[in-house]
């Protein structure tokens, strides 16, 4: 789902982005209407045809921070939101024109700073790399690209299929489908499949 808010930004013309985990939801803020900000639902972000319903802009001539860094400071949000249960990753911000990120954890309040140095800090500096090796591993060894498209391959199969996959991995059983791939990536499968199926908790499924 991030690389649908990296491409609102590259090339839809939003200039920022508040990206609500807990809640599974983005609310973004576009250059043609500074003033009104536009909440996106999971519904939305998981649909790839979202960026259709804004107009394609250049990358903001205000901007200062660089086109190429922006889906690093979305995959450290993604680091940061499942690195620790305990400790998480409630919602990350990001502003392309001032370059300042907005960082809100489950148990140690609201922080702001300048995106190259939340790039510079990573995750170390937050956790402590002795305590959360295996997520600093995962930050840099990771192909998101690959495990994206993965993901919407699992979703595809429907909220049955999902669920039981789901079970195997919390029983830490390997799925057929998953036997190629690391544990980090397996992680990274898992949450994301389950952060889509919370959002349909106590609801219909639509997937």
């Amino acid at each position: 789902m991030l690389s649908v808010h990296e491409a609102l930004m590259l090339d839809q013309g939003v200039h920022h982005v508040q990206i609500h985990f807990s809640s599974s939801r983005s609310t973004i803020w576009h250059v043609d209407d500074p003033y009104v900000y536009r909440i996106l639902t999971m519904d939305e972000l998981i649909n790839p045809n979202i960026c259709l319903a804004y107009p394609r802009r250049a990358y903001f001539e205000r901007a200062i921070v660089p086109p190429t860094e922006v889906g690093r400071v979305l995959r450290q949000f993604k680091a940061l939101r499942f690195a620790d249960e305990t400790i998480y990753l409630r919602y990350g911000s990001l502003n392309i024109v001032n370059g300042k990120i907005g960082l809100n954890f489950s148990c140690d309040g609201t922080h702001y700073l300048n995106y190259d140095e939340f790039l510079a800090k990573g995750l170390e500096f937050w956790f402590g790399g002795q305590h959360f090796p295996q997520a600093l591993a995962a930050a840099e060894a990771l192909d998101y690209a690959k495990l994206d498209n993965k993901i919407e391959e699992l979703a595809a199969r429907g909220c049955v299929q999902v669920n039981k996959l789901l079970y195997m991995l919390e029983k830490d059983e390997i799925p057929e489908c998953l036997q190629d791939y690391t544990p980090g990536e397996r992680d990274y499968v898992y949450h994301e499949l389950k952060s889509v199926m919370d959002v349909y908790e106590g609801g219909v499924c639509g997937i």
